[in-house]
């Protein structure tokens, strides 16, 4: 098979029962998700036919396929094995539409890198698929990945007119907790692109915890729905303390409680004991302040099953 700028593709196999028995197909399996196969239902008499109709569905990095089903027909022990095989050809309009994210030469299909939720020592995985638009072959590789990312070449080979599909690795120490956010640099034939972001929230792993551990474990609410540093002068520091109160019978541990805002400080305890109040002392620099309203986002990291992560704004006016 050969498409052009096709995404889904469809076989017909016909077959003839030669025996002098009834035979069906039990079932027939395809070695890939992206492959469905149906199949002729019911007895097929001797000397009537059948047909197994393949279906495979375009990966979103495969420039190529090659697939292989298995059939399985009564009174058979070993099945019969179909083989379908392919390639596809993009026109420079299919490949800019799916790849509108532009380095050089090359295209992506997402804006950015997000992980998503990871967990401290955990590894996860995030792919992206690359495009090389030219004529001619392209590299592309990395600077600026954070600590715990990585790719598993140092260095992609991407064909003309061709898709490739990325692979980072995500595996956050026990240090790291909260938005990670960074600026990472595409380099593609060895000269920097755009950067693009990166981003993560690292939380505490939940996952094997019972119902009843969920409701049982720790939990907190703000002291104040509405949180001001006052008005100020301009070019003057600004601070706030927010409230946090433990609701729960077990110990708040504080993972994390940061903006993505540059100079501000957060100055919080590790742990609140249980029906405590505790306060998160923010400081302000003139840098990350504007004349006029100002409103900071923060985020706090927290071992509370219920509400891990959550967000508030530190308010303010400077004249």
């Amino acid at each position: 098979m050969q498409s052009r700028s096709v995404n889904e593709l469809s076989c017909d196999f016909s077959f003839t029962n030669t025996s002098s028995k009834p035979v069906s197909v039990r079932y027939a399996v395809p070695n890939c998700s992206c492959t469905t196969a149906r199949w002729t239902q019911g007895e097929i008499a001797p000397g009537a036919s059948g047909v197994v109709t393949v279906k495979y569905v375009r990966e979103r990095y495969a420039s190529s396929f090659e697939k292989l089903i298995s059939v399985f027909f009564t009174g058979e022990k070993k099945p019969v094995i179909l083989r379908i095989a392919g390639s596809f050809v993009d026109d420079d309009e299919s490949l800019s539409s799916q790849f509108p994210y532009r380095h050089s030469v090359l295209g992506f299909d997402e804006a950015d890198f997000d992980f998503g939720e990871v967990h401290p020592g955990q590894q996860k995985l995030h792919s992206f698929v690359v495009a090389n638009l030219s004529q001619k072959s392209a590299t592309l590789s990395f600077s600026g990945l954070p600590d715990g990312v990585s790719t598993i070449e140092p260095e992609f080979l991407i064909y003309p007119k061709s898709r490739k599909e990325i692979v980072f690795y995500y595996t956050p120490d026990s240090t790291s907790w909260g938005r990670r956010q960074c600026k990472v640099v595409p380099k593609v034939n060895g000269k920097e692109s755009d950067a693009v972001d990166f981003k993560a929230v690292v939380l505490d792993d939940f996952s094997t915890l019972s119902s009843e551990q969920v409701n049982s474990g720790a939990y907190y609410s703000f002291a104040s729905e509405v949180n001001h540093f006052g008005i100020i002068r301009s070019g003057s520091s600004a601070s706030a303390r927010v409230g946090l109160i433990n609701e729960s019978d077990t110990e708040l541990y504080i993972r994390d409680v940061s903006s993505l805002t540059g100079g501000v400080t957060v100055d919080y305890p590790a742990v609140v004991r249980p029906r405590q109040k505790a306060w998160l002392n923010i400081s302000i620099s003139p840098s990350a302040l504007v004349k006029g309203g100002n409103t900071i986002l923060f985020s706090i990291v927290t071992n509370s099953p219920l509400k891990p992560y959550a967000e508030f704004e530190v308010k303010g006016v400077v004249e």
